[in-house]
């Protein structure tokens, strides 16, 4: 009688932390093409089952059968990952665990180290994973007979330590896949139809590689140098997949996993099957993509048609050419960079200039410099991270460090909401990251989180866009604006100066010694508390920024007084042009941006539109391109009335998200981390004028 061989079970999981609500809400799409073309190359002989939740798979390895469990490693899920392979171990000890992603060191010595660390890791897949996962799938296959054998020989993409002679065992560097489209779409093929449940967003994958070698990135590695594509028909019948299973769950939201999108001629039709969604469909309302750093002229080319939708990145890391040669990178010329922020604004995209911090060779008076030119070129919104010292990058070579002083100035910091407790034991997952250099200190470094904080709340908004024209017809620049608000904190109300101080405290409390310290502070009864209730371990910029805008009336009166002081001091000198009734024009702009502010992020009655009444047509001034002052758009015997109200396309956005993720403190940093803010706050119409001293 002939007996059909047992398909070979494999779990894969990409999990995200639950602690405190969905750490990482994207569809996982790594594991889902993985599993593709893995059943592609050997259809019936495997099962595979994919996990992105840990109760799922806790209750999975506890009651099911299983071979191989698989699991991707971030920095956000690396200590995830090794819980999923200790606890499947623990419920069958004859299992093969096997891990991949970026989080990985390049150098042998370290890899040793690493898999050493991680105990219940047995391989690891280096670089790209599809076709050296399906290696060691097969060597599983062909000796079904006794698995313990599969340590036999090296593989080829795959790190391991060997089971006979305990000895770091380094397979063959695979090459790159040229030809994406022999992974099967994981959508078309069924797989990810549990995912859409109303919790995850999907992402999407349209190209692999980065010509860039910035030296702070592990997708700098010539490895990922050329790059490759799926073809248009192949993200085309993704997309039609992805639609009509994604509308009915209230999802707006798509990922695009491109590092570099739209600076690829290829990317147009991308872009043209994305809007054919938007247009048809009226989804995604918001796309979420890296675009590219060079090429900006094409980058805008590709990505216009989204509007708003989208967002424009310009990283530039750093405007320090020291600094820039330091990390083998440069950036586009000042003017261009001006010409495309100015083409962003007229398409009404948003953008955003992203810097990193501490950079070797980076000072602080270089980086002051930097924002000053960012400004006064056009930028929109700026960012500044903290640098991450991850595998896979240079940043973790000894030598590198000693060079440039990062030795002794790196720390362990909880990953934003990536905790939880899962099978009884608590699990965190951490970043490494530089607080100061050679070239930098410590204090400094605060002075420029501080100098984010203001950035964030008071221009990246562009909520007091209207307060910067203003000031600029004075002869008042933006940066001299955001250096008044940042010197000036200790003369703010207290409510301003209490938030400032709980920053920089929580700057400096999020930062551990040890990794091992951090778990064991974390780990205690009472902090542990304070991390779900989202008192600790969040988001310190976006926890502080929705602390200010929740006390809009006390931070746009602080705003105005700086800016009042300029002028005066402005006036003083002979400075400026401050006209005659400037101050009622101050006024007016105060009520205008206070009531775009207005119930930001109350689910609760904060739909209900608002009407205000100024002195100034203050929108008609906004648009207006020929120079007139704000002074001459004041009514004469006549008030202006304002509708400050959200649309249809923000009402949706604000349901989803408030859905998601919540509005209190912690919800609200999850959304100004994945929405643009300008989409948040309540739009403007002007409504037919009324005689002064009347109705108010």
């Amino acid at each position: 009688m002939n007996h059909k061989k047992r398909a070979l079970r494999v779990f894969l999981a990409d999990l995200t932390h639950m602690g405190r609500g969905l750490a990482t809400d994207k569809m996982p799409l790594g594991i889902g093409l993985l599993a593709s073309y893995a059943l592609k190359q050997f259809g019936s002989d495997i099962d595979i089952q994919l996990f992105k939740y840990p109760d799922r798979f806790l209750h999975a390895v506890q009651r099911e059968k299983y071979d191989v469990v698989g699991c991707t490693t971030f920095n956000w899920n690396n200590s995830l990952a090794e819980w999923a392979c200790d606890v499947a171990k623990a419920y069958n000890p004859n299992v093969i665990t096997i891990r991949g992603g970026y989080n990985f060191p390049l150098n042998r010595d370290q890899q040793e180290q690493y898999m050493r660390h991680h105990k219940f890791t047995d391989i690891y897949c280096t670089f790209e994973g599809e076709v050296a996962f399906c290696a060691f799938l097969e060597r599983l296959l062909g000796i079904a007979s006794d698995f313990r054998l599969w340590s036999a020989q090296s593989l080829p993409g795959c790190v391991f330590l060997s089971r006979e002679s305990d000895c770091l065992v380094v397979g063959d560097l695979l090459p790159r896949m040229r030809d994406l489209d022999q992974i099967p779409s994981p959508y078309v093929a069924g797989l990810m139809d549990q995912f859409f449940d109303g919790r995850l967003a999907p992402m999407i994958e349209t190209s692999r590689g980065c010509p860039f070698s910035c030296d702070f990135c592990n997708s700098s590695n010539d490895y990922y140098n050329k790059m490759a594509f799926f073809s248009d028909q192949y993200v085309r019948e993704e997309l039609r997949y992805i639609t009509k299973r994604i509308l009915p769950t209230g999802i707006n939201e798509l990922t695009v996993c491109d590092l570099n999108f739209g600076m690829f001629r290829r990317d147009k039709g991308v872009a043209d099957a994305i809007k054919e969604c938007q247009d048809t469909y009226k989804w995604p309302v918001n796309i979420l993509m890296t675009t590219g750093k060079n090429n900006v002229s094409r980058v805008m080319q590709n990505i216009e048609m989204f509007g708003e939708t989208t967002t424009f990145t310009m990283a530039v890391q750093s405007m320090d050419e020291t600094t820039l040669r330091n990390v083998e990178r440069s950036n586009i010329s000042l003017g261009a960079y001006q010409e495309m922020a100015d083409r962003a604004e007229e398409k009404g995209i948003p953008q955003v200039t992203a810097l990193i911090v501490p950079l070797p060779g980076e000072t602080y008076a270089s980086y002051l410099k930097g924002i000053e030119e960012l400004l006064a070129c056009g930028a929109k919104k700026l960012t500044t991270h903290t640098l991450q010292l991850n595998y896979g990058t240079v940043y973790k070579d000894p030598e590198y460090r000693k060079r440039y002083g990062y030795e002794g100035n790196s720390f362990y910091r909880l990953i934003p909401y990536d905790f939880g407790i899962y099978g009884g034991r608590k699990v965190f997952d951490v970043e490494e990251v530089a607080v100061a250099t050679a070239s930098m200190t410590f204090r400094e470094y605060l002075e420029i989180r501080k100098l984010v904080l203001v950035l964030e709340t008071l221009y990246n908004r562009a909520v007091f866009k209207e307060l910067f024209r203003f000031l600029s017809e004075n002869g008042i620049t933006s940066y001299a604006l955001v250096l008044e608000v940042l010197n000036n904190i200790q003369h703010a109300s207290r409510q301003i100066r209490e938030c400032f101080d709980s920053f920089v405290q929580d700057t400096r409390g999020e930062l551990f010694g040890t990794e091992g310290g951090l778990v064991d502070f974390y780990s205690e009864t009472n902090h542990y508390q304070a991390l779900e209730t989202g008192e600790i371990g969040g988001n310190v910029l976006f926890k502080h920024t929705g602390m200010l805008v929740g006390e809009h009336e006390a931070w746009v009166g602080y705003v105005f007084a700086c800016a009042r002081s300029l002028l005066e001091r402005g006036k003083l000198r002979g400075e400026g042009s401050r006209e005659e009734g400037s101050e009622q024009g101050m006024n007016s702009l105060r009520d205008y941006i206070g009531a775009r502010l207005k119930g930001v992020f109350d689910s609760a009655g904060s739909s209900e539109d608002m009407f205000v009444e100024l002195d100034y047509d203050i929108m008609e001034w906004v648009d207006s391109k020929d120079g007139k002052s704000l002074q001459q758009f004041r009514g004469k015997d006549r008030e202006y009335r304002f509708r400050f109200y959200f649309d249809e396309k923000q009402r949706a956005l604000r349901d989803d998200v408030f859905a998601r993720y919540g509005t209190d403190r912690v919800g609200a940093s999850k959304i100004q981390a994945r929405v643009p803010f300008g989409r948040l706050v309540r739009k403007v119409e002007k409504m037919p004028q009324i005689r002064m001293h009347g109705f108010r």
